[in-house]
């Protein structure tokens, strides 16, 4: 069973909170999705099936519906993530850079799966995700998400991220202006 980093997790959990819908998020969970909901925190690793359902659960609530919401979920937590004294590391970083660090730290928020950063143009990358074949659609639309929000962050403009993939090989276009 793979597991997860809660960092995020933890992000969206507030903005639940804030967003006055936990109740609402809590009837739609499980019993055990709930017990897990309730104790976990940033340092924990849960099951990704876990995370994947969350994100499917709780993003509509908080970010509105489809899979808009799992991608401004995603953005969110790139700018937290990459925010504070961060900011202006990332800010002086080349997208290639970006995403090249990006899948160096895969393995730390994955217990499995291999990430890397390919160039695919002069202001096109793709980030390629192998040997994880569970690897969920929501999990999946809030990476999206939040290689979209890491990437407007160097100061790219007219941000595109689309994915693809299946249980060989998962891959997010990325481009930029």
């Amino acid at each position: 069973m793979p597991r997860y980093k809660a960092v995020p997790l933890v992000l969206l959990r507030n903005r639940v909170r804030e967003a006055g819908v936990e109740a609402a998020l809590l009837n739609r969970l499980s019993e055990g999705d709930r017990t897990v909901y309730e104790r976990f925190v940033a340092t924990d690793w849960v099951d990704e099936a876990f995370a994947n359902r969350l994100y499917g659960d709780a993003t509509p609530l908080v970010y509105g519906g489809g899979k808009m919401a799992l991608r401004r979920f995603g953005q969110e937590a790139a700018r937290a993530d990459l925010g504070g004294v961060y900011r202006v590391v990332v800010r002086f970083m080349t997208v290639p850079a970006l995403t090249d660090r990006a899948a160096t730290l895969w393995s730390k928020y994955h217990d499995c799966g291999a990430a890397r950063a390919d160039r695919a143009g002069e202001r096109a990358m793709r980030f390629v995700v192998e040997e994880h074949p569970g690897l969920g659609e929501n999990t999946r639309e809030t990476l999206a998400g939040w290689l979209a929000g890491a990437v407007e962050l160097t100061g790219a403009s007219n941000v595109r991220v689309t994915h693809e993939g299946d249980a060989r090989r998962w891959l997010w276009s990325v481009t930029w202006r």
